[in-house]
């Protein structure tokens, strides 16, 4: 929709320079050379294959709680994922936050779930009935598609925190006793007298989606 006019041009420099960015940390990374992830679970960090990448089965990444952390992956030659495969995120850990740098192209094979933005220097191809939480960005070539399902995953950084009022214009405080579970996107808060309103505080914007009630608690979902 934009070949060649100003828009591409800038979307292009900006992934160059994000490209860039991951393929030159060099912060204690872990020699993953060649390897085969699947199976694994992998804490946050800086990980380094000086040849290819796969995962065939299951790939674990535990972000220990921590909503922020990162994920890298420097890949210098090609990335494939096996039919049926899926990048399962733990520990609050964020798809917004997993970089997958890739030195020449990206297969994601039938049916796998995938998850994090994948940074191509040249092609990507995903397969019927793979989905992606994340961005597929190529360099040079193209990105193939077949009806496949892409989201962008929730960029939010920092705490997500619910605040409450007896009346739309305020004073609104903290709600007292609220859980937050960032991998679902919901927030459970004790039901607090007849009538309540709610926003949420957070890094960005936030959007409340659904409110319901269980069990004498209130149920938010937000995207």
């Amino acid at each position: 929709m934009h070949a060649g006019d100003a828009v591409a041009q800038t979307a292009q420099g900006d992934l160059t320079t994000a490209y860039n960015d991951a393929a030159g940390r060099t912060l204690a990374p872990v020699d993953v050379a060649n390897a085969d992830l699947g199976g694994r679970t992998l804490a946050p960090g800086l990980y380094k294959s000086s040849g290819t990448l796969a995962i065939t089965g299951n790939l674990t990444l535990d972000a220990q709680g921590d909503p922020n952390a990162v994920f890298i992956f420097q890949i210098a030659s090609s990335l494939d994922t096996a039919a049926g495969s899926q990048v399962i995120l733990s520990g609050s850990a964020n798809a917004a936050n997993i970089y997958w740098q890739v030195g020449s192209s990206a297969t994601l094979g039938t049916t796998s779930i995938f998850k994090g933005m994948i940074l191509a220097d040249q092609s990507i191809s995903l397969a019927t009935g793979t989905t992606l939480d994340g961005r597929a960005l190529a360099r040079i070539g193209a990105v193939t598609l077949d009806a496949n399902a892409v989201a962008i995953p929730n960029t939010v950084i920092g705490a997500v925190t619910l605040v409450s009022a007896t009346e739309l214009i305020g004073p609104y405080t903290s709600a007292s006793g609220q859980s937050v579970n960032t991998e679902t996107k919901t927030i459970t808060v004790p039901l607090s007298g007849s009538m309540q309103y709610y926003r949420i505080m957070s890094g960005t914007a936030l959007t409340i989606s659904a409110i319901s009630l269980s069990g004498g608690n209130v149920l938010i979902t937000y995207n």
